[in-house]
């Protein structure tokens, strides 16, 4: 599964490359890459597109950070099913 970050508005995640308007909210993306973390067929994570030298404060940062454990959560969760 790949994250593109640049699914993020830019109120969001200033440190995309291709960042527009009206794009996701993070609690969307975060709810989103917990459901497909628990989904038996996702085995590997790739982040994409975030750039911490354009990045305001670490905002996109540690939006990908989340995303990072957000997916993690769903996969321990569904091995223990």
């Amino acid at each position: 599964m790949i994250v593109d970050m640049d699914v993020l508005g830019l109120a969001y995640a200033p440190g995309v490359p291709a960042g527009t308007p009206g794009g996701m909210r993070s609690d969307e993306l975060f709810k989103a890459v917990y459901l497909v973390g628990n989904h038996p067929k996702v085995s590997a994570m790739d982040i994409v597109c975030l750039d911490p030298f354009r990045d305001v404060a670490e905002t996109t940062v540690k939006s990908g950070v989340q995303v990072m454990l957000r997916i993690l959560t769903g996969f321990i969760q569904r091995r223990g099913k």
